[in-house]
């Protein structure tokens, strides 16, 4: 039997919309279970989507909340922040790192931002690595390419 190696973390939080929960997220929410022993997930809020992403999501906040919940025992899933960039969320929950997908380096540098001004305490963040991004990451294909 392989012996397991102790998780470096007690509590890890993540950030995601989850519209339509799929491999990619449950790739996600496993790498991110192996830093700690509670999983925080953050689960973005409808306005937040669309302010985001300048389009709503399919499910709403209330539908893809009880989607991640189905993850695992070990995840607390939790309705993101009204405010943009305020934080509440973290600092609620007092994560011990921050994991994030390949994909989100504009919340890294937010993140970066906030920490370096005092608005959240200094947290690991560890960057995850992508599932099939090539296959299914709508944000790598353009979206106006004219006729081709």
């Amino acid at each position: 039997m392989k012996k397991q190696r102790p998780k470096p973390y007690k509590r890890v939080i993540v950030f995601g919309v989850f519209d339509g929960f799929h491999e990619g997220h449950h790739s996600f929410l496993s790498q991110a279970i192996s830093y700690g022993t509670k999983l925080i997930i953050v689960v973005a809020r409808d306005q937040s989507v669309k302010d985001l992403k300048n389009k709503s999501p399919r499910q709403s906040e209330t539908d893809r909340l009880k989607s991640v919940r189905a993850f695992s025992i070990f995840a607390k899933p939790v309705l993101g922040d009204l405010a943009p960039s305020s934080y509440k969320v973290i600092k609620m929950n007092k994560p011990d790192a921050i994991c994030l997908g390949y994909d989100q380096n504009f919340l890294k540098i937010d993140l970066q931002r906030s920490m370096r001004q005092g608005t959240i305490p200094e947290t690991p963040i560890i960057q995850l690595k992508a599932y099939r991004p090539r296959r299914l990451h709508t944000s790598l294909i353009p979206v106006n390419r004219k006729g081709k």
